[in-house]
């Protein structure tokens, strides 16, 4: 039903007309234009008009649909040729680099051990460094990370120097009750004890990881402190 007052045609005013079936029973009102030289059914106008807009939209409706699904195949396909490139370059990639420096363990898969001596050791970082070394001696990277880093205090300077104070004097090994320990490096080797090293192989990082790994089976003796308190 219409509820316009004034005919939108000839600005008339309007009223509610009884309309009726072929049986003459009244099936709705209708708004009528009252000018005799009008009379146009309002109601009906609208009707026709809302039916219009229906038929519009169902004729639209499937073909955003379509639309829609035109976009998501292309997408699809642009995804997929995506992928097909991706998988061809990785495996055009040379495989003899490298791991991504980190601050915290990675866990990493077995690996071919001989491919990291292609890897530049100046280019490395302390981490990567502990990735391949853990590989090179089959040695748990998480067990690796632990001994170093507690050894070092978490800092990873190959180059540092032990804050321990000693507690005893041992003229032997020139060691003075009360002055700081003279333990270097990522394996903390004591200076004094290991008297065939050099000073430079002792802070070396490749030297030191190289020498935990040929001592790991006597960690426990080595490094006693940090293997008990990380139960390595």
């Amino acid at each position: 039903m219409n509820n316009q007052k004034v005919c939108f045609y000839c600005h008339s005013g309007t009223k509610y007309m009884p309309i009726t079936n072929k049986k003459g029973e009244i099936i709705s009102l209708h708004s009528i234009c009252q000018n005799p030289n009008c009379s146009v059914n309002l109601t009906m106008l609208a009707l026709k008009k809302r039916k219009s807009t229906l038929n519009l939209k169902k004729r639209i409706k499937p073909t955003q649909k379509k639309s829609r699904l035109g976009k998501g195949l292309a997408v699809g396909l642009v995804s997929a040729v995506s992928m097909f490139y991706a998988c061809t370059s990785l495996a055009q990639i040379d495989t003899s680099v490298v791991y991504t420096a980190s601050s915290t363990p990675r866990q990493v898969s077995r690996i071919d051990v001989e491919r990291t001596e292609t890897i530049n050791p100046v280019s490395e970082s302390i981490h990567d460094k502990l990735t391949r070394y853990a590989l090179k001696y089959d040695i748990p990277r998480q067990e690796l990370w632990q001994l170093v880093g507690c050894e070092t205090g978490y800092q990873w300077d190959a180059n540092m120097q032990s804050k321990a104070i000693y507690t005893f004097d041992d003229p032997k090994h020139g060691i003075v009750k009360g002055t700081q320990e003279k333990s270097y490096g990522l394996a903390m080797l004591h200076a004094p004890v290991h008297t065939e090293l050099t000073m430079s192989q002792i802070k070396d990082a490749d030297f030191a990881l190289d020498w935990i790994g040929k001592h790991w089976g006597e960690r426990k003796q080595l490094w006693k402190n940090c293997t008990e308190w990380h139960d390595l």
